[in-house]
């Protein structure tokens, strides 16, 4: 913390005060000394009485800093401004009073009248103004341009206000410019989309000897708005590579954009040599989570970076400062409750670096939190309601900050639309006072209970057909419609959807046409003998796919398909690029293409990401599984339970197997399955249960059967079918268990039984 005995250091250390003359300075010191004793600081009659004021300025700073008196600091702060008026040219006066008003925005204190701002202006504003008049009397004041660093440059890419833009241009002017402040006009070019003119400040900041693995990462960010792709990726990791404790902070400020405490807990816990190959890991894992090219990931985020800041910025960020958590009001509406824990975790504020006086300020709003974790949305909705329909009311019951009754200006709600987790999930946003009304801003934890924007978001995704049609003001009913079924369970679904946007970043490819395909895969094998792989299997229907037509009249599709595992224990990859042609005399109705790949894999556990497309990434098929695992042995091990179905298609393993590549059984048929049990010596006596579970544990039907059996040597493979027609449709657990000797291994499998046929 900034205390006055600090100030009075620097007052000894800085030289002489603006035009003061020796004397001056050298009675400043001794006086400086006095009160460092304990001794009081009195000034001789015969000094000058700017200097007198200065000195009664800076014994009332240090008295408010031992009694907490509010008085005190006021009268510093009209000592230092008697100072000001005495000697307009002097730059000290100035200079104290910023450091002053710093240290009040330290403490928190209430802004008052007596302190001398001008309206609506924070401590931090009226300490920025005075540093810019102190630098406009003497543009080479050491101090207060290393104070102006310190508050400007750990807050990284906030916009300037005028005096600090002023400030920082100003040192643009003299022959040796502090290079913190050429970083701050450098981002603040950025801001203003001046991107080549940034990048030649960055520039000029690494040749005057600025930290290069944080200008690294500045240029990254620029060159990928200027569209430099290949640079942007380069200078990333030549960051990574020449990565200083500097830089570090900086580089953990950016993955806080899109990681929670847990991911920067274990980034935190690194040596800085040990840094790099985690920054490596993190983006390998995430470009084989979405089946992606090495960078490519990174190359979205970069990208997202750009967008983000360049569209979603909070407007007046530095009158926002006093919110300290999004606001509702106590109490739900009938039959759902407030969303008081989701208020209480939405982000408020940017990941921020330590030592950055602008914390309490926000930066962007929700929709480039959205954007940052998730890319543009696939579709989105908008709706325009103004204050009188009963809007601010319904904000306030899902969490929001009611419109002022003064603002006139039409609300907008919206809703984005992405794939994410395996399901396809709307996010909901309107504009609030914490982030501001003039947008949709702020994370509503369900959407307006109102049937036009419900009947907008159904267009997209059906699901949410029959609430909206619940919602139609001219449907009677009997209770609230807030307690509908349709409703209730709707508004579950889309909370849970709002908890998932603020906690994850999107693995899926950005398809803005999703196939409807099924994409399943197993891991087979052992690590043991190289046996060990993935099966994946494909269902893609016809009817999104492009198709040639052959000379003979046929139909000809073309696929490419790439599968990417990777294994967290030690970051390795493994990458399958395949292209298929499927060729057919006619597409029956409802008609898919079926596709089974295999490719190796070691011991471990996997996450596999599996993509399919044509000739366009805008449209294409994803699937990603988490918990792919090869065993080793030694001892009793399973491989994954490969399903099927009667007529499916056929798999070579030993026998043909039907492999069931939709994942779906009608009621009342059969499952067949495939395994392989390994690690018993032939002849070796084991039992082996079969267990099908509901998902919902509400529901009693279940299929449990128990078998004993001998092992056939190291390798068992067992092929067995489990009837369904006890099972409900719905969706279920497979579950094996083998037991021998007093080990147990054990697999499961997710099967769903559905009405007619599958």
């Amino acid at each position: 913390m900034l205390t006055a005995r600090t100030i009075l250091l620097l007052v000894a250390a800085a030289g002489p005060l603006g035009a003061q003359s020796p004397a001056d300075a050298q009675l400043l010191a001794r006086l400086e000394a006095a009160l460092l004793s304990g001794e009081q600081a009195v000034a001789p009659r015969s000094a000058d009485g700017t200097v007198r004021n200065i000195v009664d300025g800076l014994r009332e700073v240090d008295s408010w800093r031992r009694t907490g008196r509010r008085g005190n600091v006021d009268a510093a702060l009209a000592y230092f401004n008697a100072a000001a008026s005495r000697e307009p040219g002097w730059a000290w006066p100035r200079y104290l009073a910023a450091r002053t008003h710093l240290l009040l925005d330290q403490a928190n204190a209430p802004v008052l009248a007596s302190a001398g701002q001008l309206p609506n202006e924070s401590h931090l504003l009226a300490g920025l103004r005075h540093l810019e008049a102190a630098l406009h009397n003497d543009s080479t004041f050491l101090p207060a341009r290393q104070l102006l660093a310190t508050m400007l440059f750990p807050g990284g890419d906030r916009e300037l206000d005028r005096f600090s833009r002023r400030a920082v241009d100003r040192e643009r002017t003299l022959d040796a410019p502090l290079v913190e402040l050429q970083i701050v006009r450098a981002r603040a070019l950025r801001t203003e989309r001046a991107y080549r003119e940034a990048l030649a400040e960055f520039e000029a900041a690494v040749f005057r000897g600025g930290d290069r693995s944080l200008l690294a990462l500045e240029r990254a960010r620029t060159l990928m708005a200027l569209g430099d792709t290949a640079a942007a990726i380069a200078a990333y990791w030549n960051g990574v590579e020449q990565l200083t404790p500097t830089g570090r902070t900086w580089y953990r400020q950016d993955l806080g954009w899109i990681v929670g405490e847990d991911s920067l807990a274990s980034f935190d816990a690194e040596p800085l040599e040990g840094v790099g190959l985690w920054l490596q890991r993190f983006w390998a894992e995430r470009d084989a989570a979405a089946a992606n090219t090495p960078d490519q990931r990174l190359r979205h985020h970069l990208a997202r970076w750009v967008t983000a800041h360049e569209r979603f910025r909070v407007p007046s960020p530095s009158i926002r400062n006093f919110f300290t958590r999004f606001w509702y009001i106590a109490g739900g509406i009938d039959c759902i409750a407030s969303a008081t824990d989701l208020v209480d975790s939405l982000p408020l504020f940017p990941p921020m670096v330590p030592g950055d006086p602008r914390f309490r300020e926000p930066l962007l709003d929700h929709r480039g939190l959205l954007w940052m974790r998730h890319g543009a949305p696939i579709a989105r909705t908008t709706v325009m309601a103004s204050p009188g329909e009963g809007q601010s009311e319904e904000l306030n019951d899902i969490g929001m900050v009611e419109a002022s009754p003064d603002d006139h200006v039409a609300l907008t709600l919206e809703s984005w639309v992405y794939w994410v987790e395996g399901d396809w999930r709307a996010f909901h946003l309107g504009g609030s006072s914490v982030f501001g009304s003039h947008a949709p801003t702020t994370i509503h934890s369900y959407l307006d209970l109102r049937e036009g924007p419900w009947l907008a978001l159904a267009q997209i995704l059906p699901k949410y057909q029959k609430a909206a049609l619940v919602l139609n003001p001219d449907r009677r009913s009997v209770v609230a419609k807030s307690c509908s079924p349709d409703v209730t369970e709707s508004v579950s679904e889309m909370r849970a959807d709002a908890h998932l946007a603020i906690t994850t970043d999107s693995d899926s490819p950005p398809y803005l046409r999703p196939w409807n395909a099924v994409i399943r895969s197993f891991a087979l094998g052992s690590g043991s003998d190289t046996t060990g792989r993935a099966l994946v299997t494909f269902a893609i229907p016809v009817r999104p796919l492009k198709a040639d037509t052959l000379s003979d009249g046929r139909l000809s599709w073309r696929v490419h398909f790439r599968s990417v595992a990777y294994r967290g224990a030690d970051g390795r990859s493994r990458t399958l690029d395949t292209t298929r042609t499927f060729v057919t005399d006619g597409v029956p109705r409802n008609a898919k293409l079926t596709a089974l790949l295999e490719f190796p894999l070691g011991a471990g556990r996997w996450q596999l990401g599996v993509k399919a497309w044509q000739e366009s990434d805008f449209s294409g098929a994803y699937a990603l599984r988490r918990d792919l695992v090869v065993d080793s042995g030694p001892g009793l091990t399973l491989t994954d339970i490969v399903t099927g179905i009667a007529g499916g298609l056929h798999w070579p393993a030993g026998a043909k197997f039907p492999v069931n590549t939709l994942g779906a059984w009608p009621e009342r048929s059969e499952v067949e399955l495939w395994f392989q049990v390994r690690g018993l010596q032939e002849g070796t006596p084991y039992r082996t249960r079969f267990e099908i579970l509901p998902a919902d544990p509400d529901r009693k039907e279940r299929v449990s059967i128990a078998a004993d059996e001998i092992s056939q040597g190291p390798i068992t493979t067992v092929q067995r079918t489990l009837g369904l027609e006890r099972l409900r449709p719905g969706n279920y657990r497979l579950v094996v268990t083998v037991e021998a000797g007093g080990e147990t291994a054990q697999r499961e499998q997710e099967i769903l039984v559905v009405k007619g046929e599958g």
